[in-house]
């Protein structure tokens, strides 16, 4: 069943549309790259207000650091509240997990964060945690697994690969070959996997997610910003993709390569509870958010 999944994933991949930009003067577009079907898209909710935290910290605690854990004093200076497994003294032997506080959740995109460095750490000495020996299509079961009972199966349902199709590209300057790729994948001592919070239209809120790190001993961390979604009644339709890459290329002034591209709902430019519906732009320079309400993006990173 696994390898049957793997194959399906890489036909799809080589399926995509071969895709040129000859119109962008600093963005190309890959062959190859992942886009979407734009004439499948619709009207959507202009914007989701995200509300409260879903997940049950109690359970969490008791869960990941067992029923005796500790409660680390918090001092003026700290932003986050902490608590640690009991076992051990040393920082390498116990787990943690931090709860930010509300101003510091919005810039570090999350709420709950939770560490194991004794999965794939030095362990304070020359521990060598082993490789991962597997594609992503695979470990992504191995992920489930671990997370069965820590968060509800529906919250890690759609697993997003928008880090892996940068991984495949990122250090190569272009699509690595499947050998290539396997190599890469089997080396590695974890594996990082975003599993989406969807609307009811199947479009991600960007930053509202379980987002992890395994390795083959365990969940080396997770962090969990799942909230209560409002959709508004105000209803739009997205720009065109093309409009969207040509406002991208509006501040760049330097070459960049898009490797996918998606519709997302984003407040990565209104700055609160608000997220509007965007397109969001993986080129190998940096990330762009193209807000389609109100007509303004950003990059994550320097274009130039």
């Amino acid at each position: 069943m696994k390898k049957l999944i793997i194959t399906a994933l890489i036909l799809l991949i080589s399926a995509m549309p071969v895709c040129h930009a000859d119109e962008y003067e600093w963005i190309a577009v890959a062959d190859h790259a992942i886009l979407p079907d734009e004439s499948l898209f619709t009207q959507y909710p202009a914007s989701v207000t995200l509300g409260q935290q879903q997940y049950d910290l109690d359970y969490l605690l008791i869960t990941l650091l067992g029923e005796d854990y500790i409660t680390v004093e918090r001092t003026e200076y700290d932003y986050a509240d902490e608590y640690r497994s009991s076992q051990g003294d040393e920082p390498w032997e116990y787990r943690t997990i931090r709860i930010y506080d509300d101003e510091w959740a919005r810039t570090l995109d999350q709420s709950f964060s939770y560490g194991n460095p004794w999965v794939h750490g030095e362990r304070g000495g020359e521990y060598q945690a082993p490789n991962m020996n597997m594609l992503p299509d695979e470990s992504v079961f191995l992920c489930r697994s671990l997370l069965k009972g820590i968060v509800p199966d529906e919250w890690i349902a759609a697993y997003d690969q928008t880090n892996h199709i940068r991984d495949r590209w990122s250090y190569s300057d272009r699509w690595m070959t499947d050998e290539e790729y396997k190599s890469y994948c089997y080396e590695r001592t974890s594996h990082y996997f975003v599993f989406s919070h969807l609307t009811e239209a199947g479009i991600p809120v960007l930053d509202d997610r379980v987002y992890t790190n395994i390795g083959v001993d365990g969940i080396s961390f997770l962090d969990i910003s799942w909230r209560d979604l409002t959709e508004s009644d105000e209803f739009i339709s997205p720009m065109p993709l093309s409009e969207a890459l040509a406002m991208a290329n509006s501040t760049r002034s330097a070459p960049c390569t898009l490797l996918t591209a998606r519709l997302v709902y984003s407040s990565w430019l209104t700055g609160d509870n608000t997220a509007n519906l965007s397109w969001q732009l993986v080129t190998d320079h940096g990330t762009y958010i193209v807000d389609c309400v109100l007509n303004k993006h950003m990059c994550d990173t320097y274009e130039y």
